[in-house]
């Protein structure tokens, strides 16, 4: 079992913590592997004010610091969801040499961050059609630009949660993310590996022996 072990690092995305991953970690750990998963700046339970983040670089810190504690010669399977996928697209740039490979699930993938108006109207979901769903935070004043957001909770289950299991509805709350940076996020390569960096698609679906054998575990986040 040992050499087959994984270390798996679960980064979560918008609004959420390390929290949304507590099924799929309890999961990969009773399967024998190594599971790492925290709060980016701001985000769950770390006590930044996200109405203080100034840049993106500042928001991935803890994810980029826990790269750098690595060992030598240790390689982590990097898991995103959703605008975590900026995260590790900067892991792939900057730590390159410890990673074994990086999964996108329902992720951003932009190999160089917010490059042109296309990459955001590719990546940001159309909401406008449901109102107003979106809770404003203006750190800098109301005759700046919003430092902050997040989605009215009238609108999290219906928008984000409505194929989650119901046990889990206590953890479903979103918090405000930082805004201020995320449309401004650009990626640059800092060493001769982060030019090599590629990204590739491939869509999982439940198999029907997943649903017969496990239902309760068969379930989707939008």
């Amino acid at each position: 079992m040992a050499s087959l072990q994984q270390h798996f690092v679960l980064v979560h995305g918008a609004g959420h913590g390390a929290w949304c991953w507590f099924k799929l970690r309890h999961l990969l750990q009773d399967a024998g592997h190594k599971v790492s998963c925290f709060d980016l700046t701001g985000a769950g339970i770390n006590l930044t004010d996200p109405n203080t983040i100034v840049s993106f670089h500042d928001y991935n810190q803890p994810l980029s610091h826990f790269m750098s504690c690595l060992p030598p010669n240790h390689k982590v399977v990097l898991v995103g969801h959703s605008a975590g996928g900026l995260s590790l697209t900067q892991a792939l740039h900057e730590f390159a040499d410890k990673i074994s490979v990086v999964i996108f699930l329902a992720a951003t993938m932009l190999p160089f961050g917010f490059l042109t108006e296309e990459d955001m109207n590719d990546v940001v979901e159309d909401l406008s059609g449901y109102g107003d769903v979106f809770q404003m935070y203006y750190g800098m004043g109301p005759n700046n630009p919003p430092t902050s957001l997040k989605l009215k909770e009238e609108f999290q289950r219906e928008l984000f949660y409505h194929m989650s299991p119901t046990e889990v509805g206590i953890a479903m709350t979103e918090f405000p993310t930082f805004q201020r940076s995320f449309n401004q996020v650009m990626i640059l390569s800092h060493d001769r590996e982060g030019g090599r960096v590629s990204l590739s698609t491939k869509k999982l679906e439940p198999t029907p022996g997943d649903m017969i054998h496990n239902p309760n575990l068969v379930f989707e986040k939008a």
